[in-house]
């Protein structure tokens, strides 16, 4: 299994998906959650995700509106998450160069 660590963005985008989703509904908010944990256990045990700008990845939360973004580190092929990003973004919007 590859490590997977996150940087203080992705658990910023993290905590406030789920307590922007929660403000109208706790239960969809935990499942919010565990839908994104479990994408992020598939990228520890799979090689997956597709192309994003600057050389990142993405890869689809499945039954949500988010996407992972993420990187591969050269050691021990591992995983870097980067952000959340809601599928309704401006993704040419996005400041890239801030998620390393």
């Amino acid at each position: 299994m590859r490590s997977v660590s996150w940087t203080e963005r992705a658990l910023t985008d993290f905590e406030a998906a789920l307590a922007f989703i929660a403000k109208d509904n706790p239960t969809n908010a935990q499942l919010v959650r565990d839908r994104i944990l479990n994408t992020v256990r598939n990228l520890e045990a799979f090689s997956l995700g597709l192309p994003a700008p600057k050389g990142h990845m993405k890869l689809y939360v499945p039954k949500t509106s988010y996407f992972v973004i993420f990187n591969r580190t050269e050691e021990n092929d591992g995983i870097i998450i980067l952000a959340f990003i809601h599928a309704s973004r401006d993704w040419e919007q996005i400041d890239w160069e801030r998620m390393k």
